[in-house]
């Protein structure tokens, strides 16, 4: 979850999360949860007002779109190694989705 300078250091103060590392990059996390103020992806730094272009709102809560997302997940399979299983089944699942939405 990507969320604004101010949120970060409000939840970070807060107690609630351990402070930890991913990729090189301070994060906040409880297990369910891993909170940071940008997201590395695409050879970008996706800051929440960058997130904000690529999201949408469903019933009250945002969501990146899933074209973006696909992009992500795409990148990460051909970029890794051995990509993650769910990566892949997930590139197959959107790509499905979206022959079939036309």
């Amino acid at each position: 979850m990507v969320v604004s300078a101010n949120v970060y250091n409000s939840l970070k103060n807060s107690g609630k999360f351990k402070v930890s590392e991913n990729n090189g990059r301070e994060v906040l996390s409880n297990g369910l949860l891993e909170i940071g103020e940008y997201w590395i992806q695409l050879g970008g730094v996706y800051k929440l007002d960058n997130l904000l272009e690529e999201s949408v709102v469903i019933k009250g809560v945002r969501y990146i779109t899933l074209e973006f997302l696909y992009k992500v997940k795409k990148s990460w399979v051909k970029e890794d190694a051995i990509p993650r299983q769910k990566d892949m089944e997930d590139v197959k699942l959107i790509e499905n989705y979206l022959d079939n939405k036309e």
